[in-house]
């Protein structure tokens, strides 16, 4: 199966190489984020989760956003967000068939100073 035009050579690439992305989807009306596992298989781009939600939204054919990155910790790189409509593949595995998609190259800049996460502070 030859890759969906939707997508250009360089945004396949990306979403062939970085395993994980995020899907976001609707859940009872709200919207939900999940970290996926992401694969391309024969030009089409599967993506693999235990989330229940992710299942349902594939038997519903719902439309979701997925989006992979690759991005240094100078904040360059590269991201890529497809829109499409899910279907059930196999246990855990759903594809996403491509409707739209973007792919932007990233310059964030240098992290942002005190940007690290710390825990709670507790009052002695």
């Amino acid at each position: 199966m030859a890759p969906d035009p939707v997508l250009t050579e360089p945004s396949w690439r990306l979403l062939a190489t970085v395993g994980i992305g995020r899907v976001a989807l609707s859940c009872g009306a709200l919207p939900v984020v999940l970290v996926v596992r992401c694969e391309v298989d024969d030009g089409r781009l599967l993506l693999h989760s235990n989330d229940p939600s992710l299942a349902r939204a594939a038997h519903a054919g719902d439309v979701v956003a997925f989006q992979v990155d690759d991005v240094s910790s100078e904040g360059a790189g590269s991201s890529v967000v497809v829109t499409g409509f899910l279907a059930p593949e196999r246990e855990s595995v759903v594809s996403l068939s491509p409707t739209l998609a973007t792919r932007t190259e990233l310059s964030l800049g240098p992290p942002v100073r005190g940007s690290r996460v710390r825990g709670p502070r507790v009052a002695s």
